[in-house]
């Protein structure tokens, strides 16, 4: 992992940042720990940077993108920036990593598939096809059991009549319909004009992946 502070931010966000990823590692939920693992070790390239902003998008506390890449050697990797919000703290903070964090995995798990299938086409095989729609209810999980290790809750937009909680006190059951509810109702969660749904799922979690049919 490459941690990048800008200018903003002093080295002690950096060492929040760690210090809420190490609290990940130690959870008893294999998915929180296998999110904050994915990030690697600190300053090892890894194709992972993670760099702090003031992030507007309301209640997630992060955003991260993903494309193909490479290694030195010229291995393919996931190349994932992770945007985590220079003002998140505490459980919130935990919650962040975390989420963001199982998206990092869900790249890699979707490019550490891929298989060439040396033929005329040229053509490859990827074997964990991971939409986007797949990784947000993978990562609200982890963002659910984070804070319900940390005895919180937290609400989320879902909309101007309601909003959504996870954490403290929320049936594991629910989780993925108040997903559903989330997504539904921001405007950061759409594809092709609409929200992403079991029927729209946004393409792969690796930006510009196309899966052969």
């Amino acid at each position: 992992m490459s941690v990048c502070c800008s200018a903003i931010v002093n080295d002690l966000v950096c060492r929040t940042f760690e210090a809420a990823r190490q609290n990940d590692l130690q959870s008893k939920d294999a998915d929180v720990v296998r999110a904050a693992a994915a990030y690697g070790q600190p300053n090892t390239d890894n194709g992972v940077n993670v760099i702090f902003a003031n992030v507007a998008k309301k209640g997630e506390g992060g955003e991260t993108k993903s494309t193909i890449g490479h290694d030195a050697e010229g291995n393919l990797r996931a190349d994932s920036t992770v945007t985590i919000d220079s003002k998140a703290s505490g459980s919130a903070l935990d919650a962040a990593v975390g989420h963001e964090g199982s998206h990092v995995a869900d790249a890699q798990d979707v490019v550490g598939s891929i298989q060439a299938s040396y033929d005329a086409a040229g053509s490859f095989k990827v074997g964990a096809d991971i939409t986007r729609y797949t990784s947000e209810q993978r990562a609200y999980g982890v963002t659910d059991s984070i804070l319900k290790t940390d005895n919180e809750n937290k609400q989320f937009d879902c909309g101007m009549l309601h909003s959504c909680t996870l954490g403290r006190g929320v049936m594991t059951g629910t989780i993925p319909g108040i997903v559903d509810d989330i997504l539904a109702h921001s405007p950061f969660y759409r594809s092709n004009g609409k929200p992403l749904s079991p029927s729209n799922q946004g393409g792969s979690v690796v930006n510009g992946l196309v899966v052969p049919q």
